[in-house]
């Protein structure tokens, strides 16, 4: 079954709306469902909003079901595609009505990075990946009392004190970063 996720955009920051969808796409492939994301629309972000609502509801058509988000009620374009939806007979999911196994660290890391966990434990430096990496050193050892710094490292494929080093950088990020306490909170909005 094809499902189209519908929920707010507009008002929303990219990353913040993108994650969103992001954690609906999570959800209903572990259902087994097949996901139409709005994201993957073929349009740039900044275009208009007529163009990007002309592109959703032809991908809508080709739909079976529509899964609303959360946050779908205040948005415009969809309660258009909640209405349309309802018009055409598909099936309605809503966020709230489902029940599934919280994501865990490395899934919400790669929702986040788009990219597979073992590719952000890689050598390179490239800040999206350093972050991710001082995400999962901070949350594992803070909020996983048996983590071992071993562990952790390894899991990282790094030297064990590397985790030492993203554990310092991650409380000077938090403090001076905004985008990375951004990428925090979104990690943590996954995790609910």
């Amino acid at each position: 079954m094809k499902v189209y996720i519908s929920g707010q955009i507009t008002g929303l920051s990219y990353n913040e709306a993108r994650i969103r969808f992001e954690k609906g796409k999570y959800i209903l492939e572990q259902l087994g469902y097949t996901v139409i994301n709005p994201f993957n629309n073929g349009l740039k972000y900044n275009d208009s909003w007529e163009n990007h609502m002309k592109k959703d509801i032809e991908m809508l058509y080709g739909c079976d079901a529509i899964f609303m988000l959360d946050n779908w009620i205040s948005s415009v374009g969809a309660n258009i595609e909640y209405n349309i939806s309802k018009e055409k007979g598909f099936k309605v999911f809503f966020e709230n009505d489902f029940k599934f196994e919280k994501m865990n660290i490395k899934d919400a890391i790669s929702v986040l990075t788009q990219m597979e966990f073992k590719y952000i434990c890689d050598k390179t430096r490239e800040r999206k990946k350093f972050y991710a990496r001082m995400i999962y050193t901070n949350y594992m050892y803070n909020r996983r009392p048996r983590a071992k710094i071993e562990d952790i490292a390894r899991e990282l494929n790094k030297n064990k004190l590397i985790p030492y080093y993203y554990l310092k950088k991650y409380k000077e990020e938090m403090k001076y970063n905004k985008e990375f306490r951004e990428l925090c909170s979104m990690v943590d909005y996954l995790l609910k």
